[in-house]
């Protein structure tokens, strides 16, 4: 995996990604998703599994006269590739952004789920002294901002794979 930290950070079985495409007829909110990761329980995904939904035909389609900030030549090709590129990136924050990472815990019984003598913190190599205990989700210790950080954590881990050639390889075989 080409993330930017080591496996100790990732869950010690990988569990095959489910990705599905659905179009949406109708949906019942003010905003519509353009992917869905479920469920949101972290303890479920990480011990069960989880599916992703990518929702292609909500996708907005952008015009030539509405893009700012762009040059013809570059507005010409975000037009041309948006599909493609907006189903690669939702497809990695999906599958890889939700799919990926470790939430270090204490069980029951006060047992680490992680060596805390060899992982050490990427940054600045101290050791790793916080985690959450038995019982404790990223949403009780985040708060309000609990789903906004994990979105932003998806984004990052798309956006950073997106700079490798193995993902286009992957979704785009046939072009």
């Amino acid at each position: 995996m080409k993330l930017p930290w080591s496996k100790d950070f990732e869950k010690e079985k990988f569990s095959k990604p489910d990705f599905t495409n659905l179009d949406i007829v109708a949906f019942g909110c003010g905003g519509t998703p353009i992917g869905i990761n479920i469920p949101n329980y972290d303890d479920i995904r990480q011990n069960e599994g989880f599916k992703n939904v990518n929702l292609g035909n909500v996708y907005p389609q952008p015009r030539l006269e509405t893009i700012q900030f762009l040059d013809e030549t570059d507005a010409t090709l975000m037009v041309k590739h948006f599909k493609d590129s907006l189903t690669l990136i939702v497809a990695l924050h999906e599958l890889l952004g939700h799919g990926t990472g470790k939430l270090f815990q204490k069980d029951e019984n006060g047992v680490l789920n992680f060596d805390q003598a060899a992982v050490k913190n990427p940054f600045d190599g101290s050791d790793i002294n916080t985690c959450y205990q038995h019982g404790e989700t990223w949403s009780q210790k985040f708060g309000k901002l609990h789903s906004g950080y994990e979105e932003c954590r998806a984004d990052s881990v798309a956006v950073h794979l997106m700079h490798f050639p193995r993902p286009f390889e992957i979704f785009f075989a046939d072009k």
